[in-house]
């Protein structure tokens, strides 16, 4: 999608079109050479509520646990910063005492940048999402829009609340009363993304 220059909103700008025949104009202002590839327009739906949501799934069955997905193995990027490093925290996922392994990401935090991973189901069904997440800013909630396949689920993953942690700990995305949200994903191939959301504190600065 494409968002406003500094990424201020968690969802791709929209745009009002009428009946009838448009015409779509782009003017590069700098830079290199852009090789432009498909124009996709796509219809904005309003996002449900998780209540609705869950309406919507409640016949499917519980999925099967699938393996961890290690944060150094993301499918996809779309900023250069974030880079695969070793943290030496004993909740980090892998770790080894005698081995520098690679089990964390950095410089993961600015609202310009989306991680995506891609994982199989086997067992199409309701599944839970926790992260494995160290969140070191001490005086504040960080906030975070997450994707399945490009799109979000529903309402309350728009602004997600991170709280800090102490280290690494396991994050499972919850209500507000600690229930987990259960997400329905077909069997086959799939992804998920995380962008930091900063929208929330754009909103009190203007």
């Amino acid at each position: 999608g494409i968002y406003d220059f500094e990424y201020s909103k968690p969802l791709p700008s929209c745009v009002y079109l009428t009946s009838g025949n448009h015409v779509i104009t782009l003017n590069q202002i700098a830079g290199d050479e852009i090789a432009l590839g498909d124009l996709i327009l796509v219809g904005h739906k309003p996002l449900p509520s998780y209540e609705q949501y869950s309406r919507l799934i409640e016949t499917a069955n519980e999925g099967v646990r699938i393996d961890d997905i290690e944060a150094e193995h993301f499918y996809k990027k779309n900023d250069t910063f974030p880079v695969p490093t070793n943290s030496a925290d004993l909740n980090a996922k892998p770790y080894k005492s005698m081995e520098a392994m690679l089990n964390m990401v950095s410089n993961f935090n600015s609202s310009n940048q989306i991680l995506s991973y891609q994982f199989e189901i086997k067992n199409e069904g309701k599944y839970k999402i926790s992260f494995n997440a160290n969140v070191n800013n001490s005086n504040h909630v960080s906030f975070a829009t997450i994707f399945i396949d490009d799109v979000v689920p529903f309402g309350e993953l728009l602004h997600y609340p991170f709280a800090p942690t102490k280290g690494f700990e396991d994050v499972t995305l919850t209500d507000l009363n600690g229930k987990p949200f259960d997400v329905y994903l077909s069997k086959g191939l799939h992804t998920i993304s995380i962008k930091i959301d900063q929208s929330l504190y754009e909103n009190v600065k203007n």
